[in-house]
């Protein structure tokens, strides 16, 4: 078998773009950035979808005034996927969780780490190969610009809810996290409760700990009840990914279905791409 890419191989015309839902969140909360990549090009890029680069886009959080954050997340290195083509004009976007990557506090309480009370700044770093003559590549950096954030304690208003969300967080019962989110549906933590259920049960099932079907209930449960989130961009791909070659049938299948049930959805973008660019043939 031959060696695994480590670089992508593509043109140097590539911008890269950052944003977080808002610039205040609360400790403990999610802070999920999404990183969005397009080709400026005028020919196709071939290269690993932007979802699966781990090695290749990283992130640079820093504690402004106490200097970068190291990270903590999983090392997941997954081979296997197809290389993928962005065409001129197309972008391709992703998230990360940089509450739980790039912790810096630790609760006895709910067993969990979280970014404390302070004023932070993100970045993201993509790693290219540019080739050059014959064999030869030089590897550059494609950047961000740093963009601030601040943790803050919760708003006196929230509390009531705020209390319901940390037991929602302490709770291993993916029951009882879809209740809150059930009983606090217009509330931003139950949007943030949701979607890290997806997270986390997309990554299970991608590591063979967790049943399919789990997982692609609480993701299509993501694109119904919050179409028009900042994260639903990325659930088409991880519906797509949960399946093998010959069974992709079954997910573009939930994709039309969302797409018909949500069209105006941020998500229905990036399903037709992912059903146009990998047709069924039967």
């Amino acid at each position: 078998m031959g060696k695994i890419l480590t670089f992508l191989f593509i043109s140097q015309n590539l911008t890269l773009s950052l944003e977080l839902e808002r610039d205040t969140f609360c400790p403990m909360e999610p802070v999920f950035v999404n990183i969005y990549l397009k080709n400026e090009d005028k020919i196709p890029v071939k290269m690993i979808p932007l979802e699966h680069a781990f090695y290749l886009l990283t992130l640079e959080v820093e504690e402004i005034g106490k200097g970068l954050l190291d990270y903590k997340g999983l090392h997941i290195h997954i081979i296997g996927y197809p290389v993928d083509t962005l065409y001129p004009g197309e972008t391709q976007n992703t998230s990360r969780n940089i509450t739980y990557d790039y912790a810096n506090e630790y609760s006895d309480d709910i067993k969990k780490s979280f970014l404390r009370e302070g004023k932070y700044s993100v970045r993201a770093i993509f790693k290219v190969a540019v080739p050059l003559k014959g064999t030869q590549v030089q590897v550059k950096k494609v950047l961000t610009s740093p963009k601030k954030y601040f943790v803050v304690a919760v708003p006196q208003r929230e509390r009531k809810e705020w209390e319901e969300y940390i037991k929602a967080i302490k709770s291993k019962d993916v029951s009882y996290k879809l209740k809150f989110v059930e009983n606090y549906p217009a509330s931003r933590f139950a949007e943030n409760i949701l979607y890290s259920l997806c997270e986390e049960m997309y990554s299970k099932t991608i590591l063979k700990i967790e049943k399919r079907e789990n997982a692609l209930k609480i993701l299509k449960k993501m694109a119904l009840d919050y179409p028009n989130s900042r994260y639903t961009p990325g659930i088409p791909i991880r519906i797509w990914l949960l399946f093998k070659n010959n069974e992709k049938d079954k997910a573009k299948e939930i994709l039309d279905s969302l797409i018909k049930a949500r069209p105006n959805g941020k998500f229905v973008e990036n399903a037709k791409k992912i059903i146009e660019k990998h047709p069924i043939m039967y």
